[in-house]
């Protein structure tokens, strides 16, 4: 299987790297725990509010691609209460077929209000929070996109410190490549607060895939557009004096398919990892040829 080879290379060797930009190489060493790593966001966070996490992500069946929420419990996910949503339900065009991953879900306070709320992909459709979790049937809107052409999945994140969630989608039509930066706080018709739009200068993917955290300690988000084909990631740092947060310059990482934000050394700021596994998306074996490796950007005080 691909998704085994690609494991399985990734994990042998690492390039470190210092936030001035040296790397030191130490090929053909195998990967070991270096403390903990801290979510750049919580990957389950808690829907209905009852202090336990909940489990969300799509689930793809042969004639529909529903979003499942498993509820939390103390004793872990609570299957017996799983909330499904139809792609007709959150307001999908018929035509959305399976492979297609429409629904990858965006968690964020996006109307203020306290309560979560799921952003879904392929639309823009957003699951406004409400007492108890999002229900089938509960109040819906719909994220204002302007034009057409997003490539991503939008990311959250507080990308100029404001301290209002913000949303970021990366856009491609014609000659013209751009991050969407929508501001917060938004109104419950799914309008931001206003929209800004910056250029992706120097991304050559076609496979574009947008991952958040931190990793000046600044306390504003920081953006990695990057590329499941293996392109160079650019890093764009937030809490710039721009009219988006973001920088206007990104910086260049090492070449990977996989890009994860987390504290690798245990220093409580967050580093950054590339992975590359140096075997294509496509090809179809079970064991790679060649030896993957990871690269770590380190992160450093604001």
């Amino acid at each position: 299987m691909v998704a085994a080879a690609v494991v399985t290379a990734v994990v042998v060797a690492f390039v470190l790297l210092r936030p001035s930009g040296g790397a030191r190489a130490v090929p053909n060493s195998p990967c070991a725990p270096v403390g903990s790593a801290r979510e750049a966001a919580p990957a389950t966070p808690d829907l209905d509010g009852d202090g336990a996490a909940e489990l969300t992500h799509e689930v793809s069946r042969t004639e529909d691609v529903d979003l499942t929420v498993v509820p939390g419990s103390a004793h872990g996910p609570d299957g017996d209460r799983t909330v499904f949503f139809a792609h007709g339900a959150l307001g999908l065009p018929d035509d959305v077929q399976v492979g297609d991953d429409p629904l990858r879900p965006t968690v964020a306070d996006l109307d203020e209000d306290g309560r979560p709320d799921l952003v879904v992909s392929g639309a823009a459709r957003i699951l406004w929070g409400a007492p108890g979790g999002p229900r089938v049937g509960g109040a819906q809107g719909r994220v204002r996109l302007p034009g057409d052409g997003y490539r991503t999945a939008p990311v959250a994140g507080d990308f100029d410190g404001d301290g209002h969630v913000d949303l970021v989608a990366f856009r491609e039509w014609g000659e013209t490549r751009e991050l969407v930066v929508l501001k917060g706080p938004f109104a419950r018709s799914g309008a931001p607060a206003r929209t800004v739009t910056i250029p992706a200068p120097g991304f050559e993917g076609t496979l574009p895939e947008l991952v958040a955290g931190d990793a000046d300690d600044d306390g504003a988000t920081d953006l990695v557009l990057h590329d499941t084909s293996g392109s160079p990631p650019l890093l764009f740092t937030g809490g710039a004096d721009t009219a988006s947060g973001l920088s206007g310059k990104p910086e260049r990482l090492p070449r990977g398919e996989n890009v994860v934000f987390g504290d690798f050394d245990g220093d409580g700021r967050q580093d950054i990892a590339v992975g590359r596994s140096f075997v294509d998306s496509y090809d179809e074996v079970g064991t790679p040829h060649r030896r993957g490796r990871v690269s770590l950007r380190y992160g450093k005080d604001p």
